[in-house]
């Protein structure tokens, strides 16, 4: 008997042991994985160093990039909140200055724009052609598969002259008809999926209660896929924010804070918004922009990561 219990416990050691191995593929993915995270933090740890180097430490050490500083100073942060601006010329001619109050408030508006109406639209339209069996749900999915295989990206000269000549250009109105799409990548294919692969015995619950086709779809399969929904508006929130090239092309009266600094870092010295050229300044500016984004997904990151609910059925 006590053979037999030892052979048993060595057993179960081994498959311990093989499970618990690894192998030198996942070694080596693990370290270079590790490494690359090492080096993004370091870079973002010593962009916010230099942030901090004072002005005139800076100068005298040749405005090195690599130089240890000497002198810290957060005097770059106050003057990138206080001072930055510039002149904006709208669609119309006329000229106004904008301050760093109204490019966040622009900011805003873009970012919340840019994700929920897209975002929205792409729910709806994957939950149509995923729950009803209609013969133009064939024609909507085509589309959407024709615009991911065709490069589509020239269409861009195309859309702002039509943008223009309906008087819609460097409007939010203009956007938001913009936005008010389906093609959001691969969410339509996840979204219609899920939709999918949900089961009938929901809606037939509901509608037994009395509920119609929009309290299935609003108050009943919506809410099951809300983890891939804030998944999507989060990511989407993040690099709305930092999206520059949108507003630069579309909304060029209407600077965001992202294209504020665009235009900023793109300063030379010597000329408009010289003090502005050098590191310090433009790195200041970077980190500000990084901070409300890092403070969204801190917030909100357990309702990305959160499974989707289920039940809800009546016995």
């Amino acid at each position: 008997m006590e053979n037999v219990k030892q052979t048993e416990k060595k057993k179960k050691f081994k498959k311990v042991g093989a499970k618990g191995q690894w192998h030198w593929m996942g070694i080596a993915g693990f370290t270079y994985l590790c490494l690359w995270v090492a080096f993004l933090y370091f870079r973002l740890g010593w962009a916010f160093v230099k942030s901090i180097q004072d002005m005139s430490d800076f100068l005298l050490s040749g405005s090195s990039a690599t130089a240890w500083p000497n002198k810290f100073s957060f005097a770059a942060y106050a003057k990138v909140l206080t001072v930055i601006k510039f002149d904006i010329r709208g669609y119309d001619g006329s000229v106004h200055t904008a301050y760093m109050f109204e490019m966040t408030l622009n900011a805003i508006i873009f970012s919340l724009i840019n994700t929920f109406v897209n975002l929205i639209v792409t729910m709806c339209v994957a939950y149509v052609t995923a729950r009803h069996d209609f013969w133009f749900n064939k024609v909507l999915v085509g589309f959407f598969y024709f615009q991911m295989l065709v490069p589509i990206i020239g269409t861009m000269s195309s859309s702002l002259k039509i943008l223009k000549n309906l008087h819609l250009f460097d409007t939010w109105l203009g956007f938001v008809i913009q936005r008010f799409n389906f093609f959001g990548g691969l969410y339509f294919l996840i979204y219609r999926d899920m939709f999918k692969k949900l089961a009938d015995s929901y809606a037939d619950a509901a509608k037994i209660d009395g509920a119609g086709n929009w309290q299935v779809m609003i108050q009943i399969c919506f809410p099951l896929v809300k983890s891939i929904f804030m998944m999507g508006a989060m990511t989407g929130l993040i690099s709305s924010w930092n999206n520059y090239s949108a507003p630069l092309l579309y909304l060029p009266s209407h600077p965001t804070v992202s294209y504020g600094l665009f235009i900023f870092n793109n300063a030379k010295s010597g000329g408009d918004n010289a003090e502005f050229a050098y590191m310090p300044y433009k790195l200041a500016g970077f980190m500000l922009l990084l901070l409300p984004t890092t403070l969204f997904y801190l917030l909100f990151k357990e309702k990305m990561l959160g499974a989707t609910s289920t039940g809800g059925l009546k016995e």
